[in-house]
């Protein structure tokens, strides 16, 4: 049966100056992401991740092609999500890290990620000093393919929130605990000592 998409319901956001805007467009930043307790998901993979994991969107913001597109996932997006506007393209590309934004952009409050990795770990991952957000999140992707229970990331990599950690683990970073460390090598010290 096909889905009727109904009419807007309230004015389309077009403006780059909108307090939301400014607001979705900080969280490119590791301190305002802090700040503000929310992260971006950027694009239709990651929103539909999201969703799958039982995550509530805080805010969704999509263009009328977008909705087009994908119908049944904007359905179930507008039915669990706590703020839908439907936006210009031009607007969801001033809130992007990507070049070419495919319409669909949410931001959601990580306190919801309870994943922890078991004690003692059997397979996990121990990453130090790693600086490209792409390769962690090539990384994040790897280990949920391998059935990895966790990652150890030191104090000094990449933030583990940054949108392009998100996009590069395609889904897998709901999926995958991810522990910030201090010292990495007191934590692979410890891990090793449960053996």
């Amino acid at each position: 049966m096909p889905i009727t998409i109904p009419p807007l319901s309230k004015p389309m956001i077009t403006s780059h100056q909108n307090t939301l805007i400014k607001k979705l467009r900080k969280l490119r930043q590791t301190k305002e992401r802090r700040a503000q307790g929310l992260l971006l998901l950027e694009g239709t993979n990651l929103i539909e991740a999201a969703i799958q994991h039982g995550h509530i969107l805080e805010t969704f913001c999509y263009t009328e092609q977008w909705q087009t597109r994908h119908p049944q996932l904007w359905e179930q997006v507008v039915a669990q999500a706590d703020r839908q506007e439907a936006v210009t393209p031009e607007v969801i590309e001033s809130i992007a890290t990507t070049v070419n934004p495919d319409g669909a952009i949410a931001a959601f409050a990580p306190t919801q990620l309870t994943l922890t990795p078991p004690d003692p770990l059997s397979l996990g991952l121990m990453v130090e000093r790693l600086q490209d957000p792409g390769n962690l999140g090539t990384m994040i992707r790897t280990a949920a393919a391998a059935e990895a229970e966790g990652i150890w990331l030191s104090a000094d990599s990449v933030d583990p929130q940054n949108p392009k950690v998100l996009r590069a683990s395609a889904g897998a970073w709901f999926q995958m605990p991810i522990v910030g460390c201090g010292e990495l090598g007191e934590a692979i010290a410890s891990e090793v000592s449960k053996r």
